[in-house]
């Protein structure tokens, strides 16, 4: 998650988040690169903008939207 959070995430033109509390090291929320569109999927629908406001928010169950998200996308 650290290579993530350090490397991948400033550069990332979209972010997909899924049951995650979108926190940095810490208690700091995380930090997406700006511009970038951060998709959030979380089965708590007050997890979707908490730390981080998310683009698009998805209530949902993270192993049924994934499942759905695979079979949509071949």
């Amino acid at each position: 998650f650290h290579l993530a959070l350090s490397e991948l995430m400033p550069s990332s033109d979209v972010v997909l988040g899924v049951g995650t509390r979108m926190l940095g090291y810490g208690t700091a929320p995380a930090v997406v690169a700006q511009g970038a569109q951060l998709i959030r999927i979380d089965a708590d629908a007050t997890q979707l903008t908490r730390t981080v406001i998310s683009d698009v928010g998805i209530e949902a169950d993270a192993k049924l939207s994934l499942a759905a998200l695979a079979e949509r996308i071949g």
